[in-house]
């Protein structure tokens, strides 16, 4: 029920009710979920691929290889308002930053709800992994990454839950399937 609003006050999350999305007869609740598909785009040729200059990649490719239209990555996420934040850092992460899946998953995040009250409020990964080889290990921006935030004039507060995000992607070299459940 937290995903309809009320007047009462902030959700669970702490965000400010929308009338909009009181309880009311044959209303839907407001929700972030995204389960995502994504695709190989139109024109696409797997790198190792034996075609030469065909129009038709299925003539020329193994029906085994990923090819034009063919499924990359399956992915969505739980967590309430940072559920799209989640999600869509986990997939940056794999198809364009060059991370495998767990390393996306793992990866730490940065989540803005946009609620514009003075500076920009950046939460982010800060939390301590339980079950680490290394004592006193914490999932947390880098350094780097928190000044280059901060350059940019965001209010930064560590957080300790910014979503959790399940991904299965087909590896383009081989076409195995690999299946990650995040790590928070």
């Amino acid at each position: 029920m937290d995903d309809f609003a009320t007047p009462l006050g902030p959700d669970a999350y702490g965000l400010s009710p929308s009338e909009a999305n009181f309880i009311s007869p044959g209303k839907r609740p407001l929700s972030s979920m995204s389960p995502t598909m994504v695709f190989h785009p139109p024109g696409y040729l797997p790198s190792d691929s034996n075609a030469t200059n065909s129009t038709d990649a299925t003539d020329s490719t193994d029906s085994t290889s990923p090819g034009p239209g063919s499924l990359f990555m399956v992915l969505g996420a739980g967590g309430g308002p940072k559920i799209v934040t989640a999600t869509l850092q986990t997939f940056l992460n794999h198809a364009f930053l060059g991370y495998g899946l767990y390393e996306s998953l793992a990866r730490p995040r940065v989540h803005d709800q946009l609620l514009r009250r003075s500076a920009p409020e950046a939460l982010y990964d800060f939390r301590k992994i339980e079950k680490a080889p290394v004592p006193e290990t914490y999932l947390q921006l880098s350094i780097r990454e928190r000044g280059a935030l901060r350059r940019r004039g965001h209010d930064l507060v560590p957080h300790e839950y910014l979503g959790s995000c399940q991904a299965v992607a087909i590896d383009l070299e081989s076409g195995d399937i690999t299946a990650v459940s995040d790590i928070r």
